[in-house]
């Protein structure tokens, strides 16, 4: 997510070696961050850090409003980010919704296959596609699916219609969103 979408408008990247909140908080303020990413732990470390009331992140425009950035002194830019499903192996999004979209429409899923993107739930022991509401392994397939791992053969990355099999559990419900994940 954070790769394809910041590459694909020009933008750039700040990054740590390792993750070091003190560290991390004086980058987004030095490099002037616009949309900070972080997994939960990582978000409570960043607001526990002895620097956190002190450094200007007046830069950040784009803070989902559920993480402590959005709480921030200096933040005045915090907005619902909306809910979408990726994985390394996609290189960006799969499903989403604009953030526009109503609640109702959102129906706490993470949204719908975006364009030319394809979700499907499988058994994970045999691999048969299970119909909507069923339980099972997330796979997918799109424009942005890798290629494969190097030095794995191909049919043992992907099934043999081309979707990757993500180890995600999950459903799609009958509007064909895809509520959150658990990771498989």
């Amino acid at each position: 997510m954070v790769l394809g979408s910041t590459f694909s408008s020009g933008g750039a990247i700040v990054l740590q070696p390792v993750f070091e909140a003190e560290e991390a908080l004086e980058l987004m303020q030095a490099e002037r961050v616009t949309i900070p990413f972080a997994w939960p732990h990582q978000w409570a470390k960043l607001e526990e850090a002895p620097s956190y009331r002190r450094v200007d992140l007046g830069s950040l425009r784009y803070v989902d409003e559920s993480v402590p950035l959005a709480r921030h002194p200096t933040v005045k830019a915090a907005w619902q980010l909306p809910a979408s499903y990726g994985t390394t192996e996609t290189l960006t999004i799969h499903t989403s919704l604009p953030s526009s979209a109503t609640a109702e429409r959102r129906g706490g899923s993470h949204g719908e296959p975006l364009p030319g993107n394809t979700l499907t739930i499988v058994d994970p022991l045999t691999g048969a596609v299970l119909p909507r509401g069923a339980r099972g392994e997330i796979a997918v397939k799109g424009p942005t699916l890798m290629l494969g791992y190097v030095g794995v053969p191909r049919d043992e990355t992907f099934d043999p219609d081309g979707f990757f099999h993500t180890g995600d559990g999950g459903y799609v419900d009958s509007a064909g969103r895809r509520p959150p994940t658990s990771r498989g």
